[in-house]
């Protein structure tokens, strides 16, 4: 028998290596948040995907809450794909 639907999961420093700071506290999101995250980033190029990512996850850690609703979790996707929109191409 799997995991419930609503079950946590730990992001903890080696899933995160590069963008983990040692000062912040992981932070947990539930099957559907992460779902979420990874629906939200699944468009873009493999070389923009790390960049989107690391903009969510740290949004969320600046709000500094070990367990983000669901509204949290939305806000920083949204967050982060506005400023990937504007960021200058390179």
């Amino acid at each position: 028998m799997g995991r419930p639907r609503s079950a946590r999961r730990r992001i903890l420093p080696s899933d995160c290596a590069p963008c983990y700071r040692a000062t912040m506290p992981p932070f947990a999101l539930t099957d559907d948040q992460l779902h979420s995250v990874m629906m939200a980033a699944q468009p873009f190029d493999p070389s923009k995907r790390d960049v989107f990512l690391q903009r969510i996850a740290g949004e969320l850690r600046r709000l500094g809450l070990r367990y983000p609703s669901n509204d949290d979790v939305d806000r920083a996707i949204r967050t982060a794909l506005t400023r990937l929109q504007q960021a200058p191409a390179a």
